[in-house]
Order: C-alpha cells, then structure tokens, then sequence
C-alpha cells in the first residue's frame, strides 16, 4: 500500500473535520497551492485560508475520500472522492486529484485538479452559450 499518511491527515482534520486551525499547523508560511483558482495561484496560509473560509461557508459539510496513486520522498497523490452539501442541503458528488509536496511534515506545494463543473451542474448551475 502507498502511504499517503501526510496527505491524508491533511484532508482529515482540515475538510472532513473542519479544522481550520489545523491549516496553521501543517501548511508550510510560504507553500504554494495550485489549482483552486483559475486566474491564480495561491501563495501561503492567508492567501490559502479566504479560499477554504469561502469554500466551507458555502459547502459547510464536505468529506473527502482518499484512493492513493503515490508516495515517492517529498511527494504524495491521491485521487480525491468528494461529497460536499450546500447550505441548503443539496448534494454534490465529484472527484479529482491532488499532488502534494511536503518537507519535514509541512505542505509545501500541491496541485490540485478537481472537477468543479461537475460539481455546479449537480446543484443546479448551468454556463451560458453567450
């Protein structure tokens, strides 16, 4: 089995527990998160933490399961089950992949790529042809 144990942790207590404070203790100041944001990247914990306040206020309940692909040094990757409800209760059931770069027990970089639109579509979104 692959040990993904880092990444894990990650999203145990900060997705499926809600663990905000958690965030300070394992993302490295300065880590670099690609992939949450189409026109940036994000860059340490208070850039991080708008993303992940904005998410969990507007999707309170998330769980994300974990299927690893890979743990090689510094490196560790998962694909990434997600089930995520709205304020209002409607479900969404998506997936992706995560790529995560730690040292000494920090997250460093990761890369994510998940399927949003899958993700608005389930709860009623539709994009415009105009």
């Amino acid at each position: 089995m692959t040990d993904i144990s880092l990444l894990q942790q990650w999203y145990d207590e900060v997705w499926n527990n809600a663990n905000e404070g958690f965030i300070d203790t394992m993302l490295y100041e300065g880590a670099v998160i690609h992939g949450l944001k189409t026109d940036s990247e994000k860059k340490g914990i208070e850039a991080f933490k708008p993303f992940y306040n904005s998410f969990r206020e507007n999707f309170p309940r998330v769980h994300v399961q974990l299927e690893p692909i890979f743990s090689n040094g510094e490196f560790q990757a998962a694909q990434c089950i997600v089930s995520a409800s709205d304020a209002n209760g409607k479900q969404a059931n998506f997936s992706g992949v995560t790529i995560a770069r730690f040292i000494e027990g920090k997250l460093v970089e990761g890369w994510n790529g998940f399927d949003f639109l899958s993700m608005y579509e389930q709860l009623g979104f539709r994009l415009s042809n105009t």
